[in-house]
């Protein structure tokens, strides 16, 4: 974290959840922040079930954590796509399957894309901090 509470993106997605958990655990919002920055940053999209189970078997309703992975999965997979939720539905943790809907319903309520680039990842990045950033001057 001396490069100014960021952690390399290239860290494996499994360490970056553990580093945010951890940080839970101890109260350390610097270690969440830092974990969040990363994930923020990488752009390959992850959702493996037994990660998510993990995450949310670790989190209380609420977390930034699971809000973070809901809003990623609601924002940038195609849920008309029958593999994710026809052959492996049992698979995801229910609390996650109701984060989803009320996403989804934020979606439709307040429709705000998020444009996968490098000003979406400055605009939406305070939304999922402990401690806020400050936000860069236009």
């Amino acid at each position: 974290m001396a490069n100014g509470g960021y952690v390399s993106r290239d860290v494996h997605w499994s360490a970056l959840i553990g580093i945010w958990l951890f940080g839970d655990d101890y109260s350390i919002p610097e270690f969440q922040d830092a974990a969040m920055n990363a994930m923020l940053d990488k752009r390959d999209i992850f959702f493996r079930t037994d990660k998510l189970k993990y995450i949310y078997q670790n989190t209380e309703p609420g977390s930034l954590l699971r809000k973070f992975f809901c809003d990623k999965f609601a924002l940038t997979i195609d849920l008309g796509d029958k593999v994710w939720f026809g052959k492996h539905r049992s698979e995801y943790p229910s609390d996650f399957l109701i984060d989803i809907i009320q996403q989804l319903h934020c979606q439709l309520s307040d429709f705000d894309p998020w444009l996968y680039d490098d000003n979406y990842v400055a605009h939406h990045r305070n939304r999922y901090l402990l401690k806020k950033a400050k936000t860069p001057k236009s």
